[in-house]
C-alpha cells in the first residue's frame, strides 16, 4: 500500500525536475545546483514531518479552533517545560529550530536576492505561518486534532532559520580566509 505522502512526495520531485534542469540551463555553478537538489529533498523532508500522517478514522467530537491554535508567544512552550519530561520539551523546542537551520543556510544559495538577514527572517516567518496554516486547514478538513497551530512554532522556526544563514556566513567567511571561494557566486 502507497501512503499519501509518499504520492506527494513523488509528485513534489516530478515537479522539481523542470526547475533543475532549468538551472543548469542557465549555467548556475555547480554549488548552485547542488544546493538546489539538497533545498529541495530538505523541502519534501520538511512536508513528510510536519504534515504527515494525517488522521483521517475518527472525528473528534469536540474539535474547535480554540483547541488547535495558540497565538500567545511562548504559552507552549512555558507550558511543555512545568509540565512535561525535559526529552519533550528538547524535542519541542529544539526540533523547531533545527527544522528550519538548513532553510536559512540554502535559501541564499538557491536565490541570489536572499543575502540580508531581514529577507531570512522574512521568508522564514511567511513559509513558517504557511506550514501552521495548512496544518489548520488539515485539521479543519478532517475535524481531527493532527496538529496544533502555535506560534512558538513560528518564532522557534525562525530563530532556525536565522542559526542556518549565520552558519553560512560563517562558512563563507572560514572559505574566503582559506582562499577557497566556491560559495561566492
Amino acid at each position: 500500500m502507497i501512503s499519501y505522502g509518499l504520492i506527494f512526495k513523488l509528485f513534489l520531485i516530478a515537479l522539481y525536475i523542470p526547475f533543475f534542469i532549468r538551472r543548469i540551463k542557465r549555467h548556475d555553478t555547480a554549488v548552485q545546483c547542488i544546493a538546489s537538489l539538497l533545498f529541495c529533498a530538505y523541502l519534501i523532508s520538511i512536508i513528510g514531518i510536519v504534515f504527515f500522517p494525517i488522521m483521517f478514522e475518527v472525528a473528534i467530537p469536540t474539535f474547535t479552533f480554540k483547541s488547535a491554535i495558540n497565538i500567545i508567544p511562548f504559552k507552549t512552550i512555558l507550558e511543555i517545560q512545568r509540565n512535561l519530561s525535559f526529552s519533550t520539551f528538547s524535542k519541542q523546542v529544539f526540533g523547531n529550530v533545527i527544522l528550519f537551520i538548513p532553510f536559512g543556510f540554502f535559501i541564499p544559495l538557491v536565490n541570489e536576492k536572499a543575502q540580508k538577514i531581514s529577507y531570512i527572517i522574512t521568508i522564514s516567518f511567511l513559509a513558517s505561518l504557511g506550514i501552521e496554516l495548512v496544518q489548520l486547514v488539515i485539521d479543519i478538513i478532517t475535524q481531527h486534532l493532527n496538529r496544533i497551530v502555535d506560534i512558538d512554532d513560528i518564532i522557534l522556526n525562525v530563530f532556525g532559520a536565522i542559526i542556518g544563514f549565520g552558519l553560512l556566513k560563517l562558512t563563507k567567511m572560514v572559505l574566503n580566509k582559506l582562499d577557497c571561494n566556491i560559495l561566492d557566486f
